[in-house]
């Protein structure tokens, strides 16, 4: 067997040497060893989604003076579903007077799918005691399906994400524009 592969590598030497095919041959090997170092640094959707998730579940938890948000992030392929479990504390606060049908908590349900977001739009920002993470579909389209306790509310063009720190906020920015580019998503027009 060491000799039949010994004898090809000489064989195919020889009909490189013999038809002056260095230059090209070292062209196609460069760039295919260009290309496996791109794909085996690069982490596939699975992965990145897979981040996202335990990042989130690690800290997307705000706590604020009114209540808590406790964040969840799904996804099954491209599509994302965000869940929002907020817990209402401000009719515990004595300068706050809440009616009967006040709700001290609910789940808010954000839906849609990465592909029709916008990878360089995603945002950052700084709300008083928490930080969040802003993505923005292609176009300012309505495409995130907003819902509480699971009765649709309405069509929204934002979905966001709140995390307890700036490093936080700067690091799931990165990951979600790297899993909108792995599933398509596109610059907006203008």
């Amino acid at each position: 067997m060491i000799i039949g592969w010994a004898l090809l590598i000489i064989a195919t030497v020889w009909l490189i040497e013999k038809h002056h095919l260095w230059k090209r041959v070292a062209r196609i090997a460069g760039a295919v060893l260009v290309l496996y170092a791109a794909s085996a640094n690069a982490q596939s959707l699975d992965e990145t989604t897979e981040w996202i998730h335990d990042f989130v579940e690690a800290r997307g938890y705000v706590f604020g003076p009114y209540g808590t948000d406790d964040y969840h992030v799904n996804f099954a392929g491209c599509a994302i579903t965000v869940i929002d479990n907020q817990i209402d504390r401000s009719c515990s606060l004595p300068e706050i007077k809440c009616g009967d049908a006040h709700s001290p908590s609910y789940i808010r349900t954000f839906k849609s799918n990465l592909k029709d977001f916008d990878p360089g739009a995603s945002d950052d920002i700084q709300e008083a005691d928490r930080y969040t993470v802003i993505l923005r579909p292609r176009n300012d389209r309505l495409v995130v399906m907003y819902s509480i306790d699971k009765v649709p509310v309405s069509k929204q063009n934002v979905l966001k994400v709140n995390v307890d720190s700036l490093t936080a906020v700067k690091r799931l920015v990165k990951a979600f524009n790297h899993a909108i580019t792995l599933c398509g998503g596109k610059a907006s027009t203008f």
